[in-house]
């Protein structure tokens, strides 16, 4: 009695599959895959060039126009032409509304983000006389319907 090869009965590898995936134009999926890895970080690269950097924070957290000369207080701003009276602006100064330095942020008040100027500032300086003050603008809101635009108003 003969035994047969054992080898014999493994049939043969076809051979698409001892060739490396090559496209018709002789391009491998693994090649293309790392082409695209390149050019997804040389992307993400060059995002970075293209975006400013993030503003410093401030320790207080609010953006402050200290200029009393051009911004809200100059020619076309929100405070142009209100001299001393009232100081700061054409929103009521609000005395309870502030915290040491700043309008208060919790119930029933509420803060003006990036509403004082440009759409950035949250602060401005105000000259009267030989004082300067800083200008703070916020909400009062004693009722769920009712609203006032308030400013917090402090010396420097």
């Amino acid at each position: 009695m003969q035994i047969a090869d054992p080898s014999s009965a493994i049939p043969a590898m076809p051979e698409h599959w001892s060739q490396p995936d090559v496209s018709d134009s002789g391009v491998t999926r693994r090649g293309l895959l790392g082409n695209a890895v390149r050019v997804l970080t040389l992307l993400a690269l060059s995002s970075l060039l293209v975006f400013k950097p993030a503003r410093q924070a401030l320790a207080d957290g609010y953006d402050e126009y200290t200029s009393t000369n051009t911004g809200p207080c100059g020619t076309g701003g929100y405070a142009e032409n209100h001299d001393c009276d009232p100081i700061c602006g054409p929103s009521s100064v609000c005395g309870h509304c502030c915290d040491t330095w700043w309008h208060k942020s919790s119930s029933p008040y509420a803060l003006r983000p990036n509403q004082c100027f440009a759409g950035f500032y949250d602060s401005w300086r105000w000259k009267c006389g030989s004082t300067t003050y800083r200008c703070h603008d916020g909400y009062y809101i004693p009722c769920s319907v009712c609203a006032t635009a308030t400013i917090c108003r402090k010396a420097l």
